[in-house]
């Protein structure tokens, strides 16, 4: 099912989602990860659940998020081919 207002979401969105989730839902290591100030993180997920509605602190909604967006690269890598 579609992620309303996925689309809206800026590549610096994704990134630091994926760093978020990647450092087991930790902000700072999201911001170590993407050398980012951790008010960067904290604002780029403030953006992403405003967005989208999905709150990535939330373990179930970062889990569709995080889905959302490797189908996202699997598609555009499958374009590339």
């Amino acid at each position: 099912m579609p992620i309303k207002g996925f689309d809206t979401l800026t590549p610096d969105d994704k990134r630091v989602v994926m760093a978020f989730a990647d450092g087991r839902m930790n902000m700072s290591e999201a911001a170590r990860k993407e050398r980012y100030a951790y008010t960067t993180v904290m604002y780029h997920l403030t953006s992403v659940r405003a967005k989208t509605g999905l709150d990535p602190r939330d373990f179930h909604d970062l889990a569709q998020l995080v889905q959302a967006i490797k189908d996202e690269r699997k598609e555009y890598e499958q374009q590339d081919e």
